[in-house]
């Protein structure tokens, strides 16, 4: 469906056109996307646009049509657009990207020595989607091991499903932070979109879900602190005027459903759809095992959804942010103004328990807290916070998911009920099929991989740094201050397998917290050091 985009501050369509007339839909960037910027994931059930921008399901040639389309073929859509929403806290100050209508990323990556953007209009930057069984395909012999793209053990373009997609992009370019001005995070984003055919021996239950993972790589030098990966949906299931949302935070699902049992272009008995984080992002955790590039690593732990938050169309302090301060706190469950989220009417109850999750209730039964006002839904979910150090990098992937009940309200419960069933698949299973090998990257067991704790800890002047290498690879061994600013290189060169100490001198230094950091292939350990002198 076609709709008007409601922006900060209100800005009218016409402006809307006008800006992306005159300035592209890049703000004051130089790049305009070109036929090669997005493609349709079409594998199985679900059709649906996606971009090297950070915008998905969205339609990126109109821009005001509908992207998410079920079933393929139907012309019926579920899903106006969706994007990725990165804030985090960089010495106090918020920062903030959103992939949305007009995105604030750029495709490509970022330089690792200048930690600027690479040319977005670079045509090796695009959106790669190969299809199994079809390696004579041009992105399948051109794909992009060098960007980034995963590979199989065999050193061959990695085909996840039936079908994947791929790309990067990148917030580095301050010339696109034009929605609230906010300075960028640095953050590089390599997007990988997979999915099982409707014809799939193994997965054919699968083909109403689109997955999408996202490993983000901090190549900037700033330190991130109290970080929030999040998905942003402005959702229009089917027609768009009678939407209730809500959210499940056993299975880190938000969703959207009919308001009654008749939608205008879904009929009878509409279905839900929503969007389930299946892997958060990593934080050490002694007594738990998570899930991080198509491994379990012990020690750790993935964060889940940790808040649902639905804010409305005015200016009200539960209405569109207009600043980047506004979006970090609708992340932490904080309306605009800071104060919690409340339980129960419209969140704003100040005498009311804090909740981080908006609508928790269920809709079939009629309990706990419930969306009551059918209009055009906007939501947006998070997981965080935690912590993104320069080099460090973290994953996290999320599943589009879509039911169809008895009843507009029954169709909720079978999402939830694919949700439930799929969680515990994919954390038995599943997630292995996000292994990726390369000869020049990857190193195939990271569980031998790493950073000691430094002793002694706290130290006066030196300190000894030990890690192992279990096979020969470049390795760099660097020392951070509180800030995020390099102080010190102890190695940068190419070692064969053995366990290596470093000393540290310091003795040049100011007394504080400095962080070493190991960098090799892709993975990345660092550990807190306390000098005292």
């Amino acid at each position: 469906m076609n709709k008007i985009i409601y922006i900060p501050l209100f800005v009218s369509l016409l402006f809307l056109i006008e800006i992306i007339s005159e300035v592209s839909v890049y703000g004051q960037s130089t790049y305009v996307p070109g036929e090669k910027d997005y493609t349709l994931f079409d594998v199985n059930t679900i059709s649906a646009w996606i971009t090297d921008y950070g915008w998905f399901f969205g339609d990126p040639i109109t821009i005001t049509h509908s992207g998410f389309e079920w079933p393929r073929g139907s012309n019926m859509f579920a899903i106006y657009a969706a994007g990725l929403w990165l804030g985090a806290e960089v010495e106090g100050e918020p920062r903030v990207v959103v992939g949305e209508y007009i995105s604030e990323y750029l495709p490509g990556t970022i330089d690792g020595e200048t930690h600027l953007p690479n040319d977005p209009n670079d045509s090796s930057f695009q959106v790669y989607k190969i299809t199994r069984g079809l390696k004579n395909a041009w992105d399948y012999q051109h794909w992009p091991a060098e960007q980034g793209a995963p590979l199989d053990i065999n050193g061959q373009p990695l085909i996840i499903g039936d079908q994947t997609l791929w790309c990067v992009y990148n917030d580095a370019d301050s010339a696109q932070h034009f929605w609230w001005e906010s300075a960028p995070l640095g953050v590089e984003v390599q997007q990988t979109v997979f999915g099982w055919s409707r014809f799939s021996v193994h997965y054919s239950e699968y083909n109403d879900l689109l997955f999408i993972r996202w490993l983000l790589i901090n190549k900037g030098l700033d330190y991130l602190k109290s970080m929030y990966v999040t998905i942003w949906s402005d959702v229009d299931l089917g027609h768009s005027g009678d939407d209730l949302v809500g959210c499940d935070s056993l299975t880190s699902l938000g969703y959207c459903y009919n308001g009654s049992d008749f939608d205008e272009v879904y009929g009878e008995h509409p279905p839900a759809v929503g969007f389930q984080v299946l892997q958060g992002p990593v934080l050490s955790s002694p007594a738990d095992t998570a899930i991080y590039l198509g491994r379990k690593i012990a020690g750790y732990k993935n964060l889940p959804m940790t808040s649902f938050v639905n804010y409305v169309k005015n200016n009200w302090i539960n209405g569109f942010p207009q600043t980047a301060q506004d979006i970090h706190y609708y992340m932490q469950a904080r309306w605009r103004d800071g104060t919690p989220i409340t339980y129960g009417d419209r969140g704003t109850n100040s005498g009311a328990p804090r909740t981080s999750y908006m609508y928790s209730g269920d809709p079939e039964k009629g309990t706990g807290w419930l969306d009551s006002t059918p209009s055009d839904r906007h939501f947006i979910m998070s997981s965080g916070p935690f912590h993104l150090i320069p080099g460090d990098s973290q994953e996290v992937v999320i599943t589009a998911i879509i039911a169809r009940g008895s009843s507009h309200l029954n169709s909720v419960t079978q999402l939830k009920t694919v949700a439930k069933v799929f969680q515990q698949y994919y954390n038995f299973e599943l997630y292995k099929v996000l292994q990726s090998y390369s000869p020049e990257t990857i190193i195939p067991v990271i569980e031998e991989l790493g950073l000691f704790q430094n002793y002694p800890n706290p130290f006066n002047t030196q300190t000894t740094l030990r890690y192992h290498l279990p096979i020969a690879r470049t390795v760099h061994l660097e020392i951070f201050n509180s800030s995020g600013q390099k102080v010190a290189t102890l190695v940068n060169e190419h070692q064969e397998p053995d366990e290596y100490e470093v000393v540290w001198d310091a003795s040049g230094m100011a007394s504080g917290i400095y962080f070493a950091r190991l960098t090799v292939a892709q993975y990345t350990f660092a550990k807190k050091l306390l000098l005292m002198k």
